[in-house]
């Protein structure tokens, strides 16, 4: 292999990496160090029926009523370093309440927030991280006496007020293309609402530029609402979304996102199919997202030497602790003790990462243990990486 080629593979493999990661990364990862990710999304939500107190599903009387919300996020995340990842977000929302055949139409900015995330060291093929999330709407809302005098002029965004979020993610990859992501959190809402529990959980098919996850997701309240005991508010005639009464809901998801470069565009389709207090509907998003390349960039450069490598083989078996590897190479194949292997994560799409390298400690006819020295990615080694030498 000559040295043009190998320049060649070498930057397809740092632009097919890195369009990797930015299609899927793990939910209990941050960004690397100094790296940031800037992302713009639509949402819009239109309810179909609404959810009352008791969870029944009540039909609009006039079919000419109906309720439409759109949201625009906009998020920005930056990693410091290793250990925390800041986030910083804004809403805009605006809504149609049509009753009768008369649309009202609200609009003004929502809500803001402040969010970190701090993750564990990685258990074999389990990621943990520890997220924290502060949000304020950018407006208040008004308490009435009684529903009678409540200002029929008065419109409304959402539930004012302040919320904190504290929850766990939890990753697991299962292989280089399929992951498992989980959410969990205690949610304190804004406008006096009962704390609930948040949840999210979907699984990844991810490949070098192509995503796709599938999942469910919801909020189940703690009951500490009282019907007779909350406010008098204005809220949408053909909505419940707001000043809700022990709200609660679950929605399914499919997701999908490419990525082009620094740039990745992945859209949502989502439908509430059970509720209590709340709206069933359906909503659809698109989002755009852009990711610098950080202090990866010139960490990967480094990673990625132009090597000739005269042996290739396959993981067969990885240790609980992950500090060893079995390769499918021994002394058949010319292996010698002490011989270095650099780990690789491939794909069919032609992905080349460079995990981890080490040298052997023991081998047989046809296979070899490694013993791992340096880590130069934080993800687990799986059985079918490749295990490359010189000789």
């Amino acid at each position: 292999m000559n040295i043009k080629n190998s320049l060649l593979i070498s930057c397809l493999s740092i632009s097919s990496v890195y369009a990797h990661d930015i299609v899927y990364r793990p939910k209990a990862e941050i960004l690397y160090q100094k790296q940031f990710e800037l992302s713009v999304s639509a949402t819009q939500f239109e309810t179909l029926a609404r959810y009352d107190v008791d969870g029944n599903e009540v039909s609009y009387d006039n079919e000419d009523d109906g309720f439409i919300k759109r949201d625009i996020d906009t998020n920005l995340y930056y990693s410091f370093n290793d250990s925390f990842e800041f986030n910083l977000g804004g809403r805009y929302r605006t809504y149609e309440d049509t009753v009768s055949g008369e649309a009202q139409t609200v609009s003004g900015g929502e809500s803001y927030w402040l969010g970190v995330k701090y993750p564990f060291s990685p258990v074999g093929n389990m990621r943990y991280a520890l997220n924290a999330r502060f949000r304020k709407t950018m407006y208040t809302n008004t308490d009435y006496a009684t529903s009678a005098a409540v200002d029929s002029e008065d419109k409304v965004l959402g539930d004012s007020g302040s919320e904190f979020q504290l929850g766990m993610y939890a990753s697991w990859l299962r292989s280089q293309t399929n992951a498992f992501d989980a959410y969990l959190a205690y949610n304190a809402p804004p406008n006096g609402l009962s704390p609930e529990i948040v949840y999210d959980l979907s699984t990844s098919f991810h490949y070098n530029r192509f995503g796709i996850d599938l999942g469910v997701k919801g909020i189940e309240s703690l009951g500490a609402d009282s019907e007779d005991e909350r406010p008098f508010q204005s809220t949408p005639s053909s909505s419940a979304l707001f000043n809700s009464v022990n709200r609660a809901h679950t929605a399914g998801y499919i997701r999908g996102a490419m990525a082009f470069g620094n740039f990745k565009i992945g859209g949502e389709f989502a439908n509430v199919f059970r509720g209590v207090s709340t709206d069933q509907g359906a909503s659809l998003g698109i989002q755009l997202t852009y990711q610098s390349k950080g202090n990866s960039t010139s960490s990967q450069k480094k990673i990625n030497k132009f090597k000739e490598y005269t042996i290739e083989a396959t993981v067969l078996k990885v240790s609980a602790r992950g500090k060893f590897v079995k390769i499918d190479h021994g002394l058949a194949q010319d292996v010698e003790k002490g011989m270095k292997f650099d780990i690789y994560k491939t794909d069919y799409f032609g992905g080349n990462v460079l995990v981890a390298s080490g040298h052997i400690v023991e081998l047989g006819a046809n296979w070899s243990i490694v013993r791992l020295q340096k880590l130069y990615k934080k993800m687990p080694i799986l059985k079918g990486f490749v295990a490359r030498a010189s000789n």
